[in-house]
């Protein structure tokens, strides 16, 4: 189970999540640090968002570590094979080539105001955002449900990742975008939105 929160809420949601699940099923508290919008003269700037998760059953969640990004290591080099490695006094100490783990602060740029990718719907998230949730905690053709789909970027990103999805919304113009994004996948495997 996943919960995006801003800084309004996430501190009581999260007392309210252990409550439900059992602080013993809470996996992870992940940032989402982004660059947009303006600045404060009066304190930090906001430029993240919180997503809470949580498992029914710690130990019987799925979990899958991504490697993404740059090492942010000095010395760094490349054997003949194109290995990463950095030498120390002990010889080469080797670094995964397909690069370093991810951890719980992801940089993932918000949806800028002329990105393609925009549909209109105020509370749009990025599609690299929720296919990053989805490759960490689901396995293809698990069934993912957002029972507060708004614009649909969790079922689009499920269907691209070859996962089931079932979403909903009480707002009909969300079910509809939803709908409209989602027949532009061609044929699916997802079920449709509803209200």
């Amino acid at each position: 189970m996943c919960a995006h929160l801003d800084w309004h809420a996430v501190h009581y949601v999260k007392v309210l999540l252990d409550r439900v699940f059992g602080p013993e099923n809470f996996l992870n508290e992940i940032i989402w640090s982004y660059r947009t919008g303006g600045t404060s003269p009066r304190w930090f700037p906001r430029k993240h968002d919180t997503l809470l998760i949580y498992a029914r059953c710690l130990g019987r969640h799925t979990f899958h570590a991504i490697r993404a990004g740059t090492y942010r290591t000095d010395g760094l080099n490349r054997d003949e094979d194109g290995k990463p490695y950095k030498n120390t006094r002990s010889g080469r100490l080797y670094f995964d080539a397909r690069g370093p783990l991810v951890t719980d602060v992801w940089e993932v740029p918000f949806l800028s105001t002329v990105s393609d990718e925009r549909t209109g719907y105020p509370t749009q998230k990025p599609l690299a955002l929720l296919c990053r949730l989805l490759l960490a905690f689901t396995n293809p053709d698990d069934l993912v449900v957002d029972p507060f789909c708004g614009s649909g970027t969790t079922l689009v990103a499920a269907e691209q990742l070859d996962r089931r999805a079932l979403g909903c919304d009480i707002i009909s113009e969300a079910v509809h975008l939803t709908n409209r994004r989602l027949g532009t996948l061609g044929p699916r495997r997802s079920d449709q939105a509803t209200r």
